[in-house]
């Protein structure tokens, strides 16, 4: 065991220290996995618009500077 330091004893020393170290490392990169996997999966499964609507570009040019609509849709 190492000599005390201002806060305590510095827990690397431990002969347990890499296991502990590894189970962490592991439930962070599980974590990380999943999060990966849920947004993937939000990015694939979102709604697609109609092919006839237009894009953001063009509803923003059907509207004039007052915000009523030039043109029917």
């Amino acid at each position: 065991m190492s000599s005390p330091t201002p806060y305590g004893h510095d827990v690397t020393d431990w002969a347990g220290f890499p296991v502990l170290r590894d189970i962490r490392e592991l439930r962070m990169v599980s974590m990380a996995c999943q999060v990966g996997a849920t947004a993937l999966l939000a990015m694939t499964s979102r709604p697609r618009a109609p092919a006839g609507l237009s894009a953001v570009g063009d509803t923003e040019q059907a509207r004039g500077q007052d915000g009523r609509q030039l043109r029917k849709r």
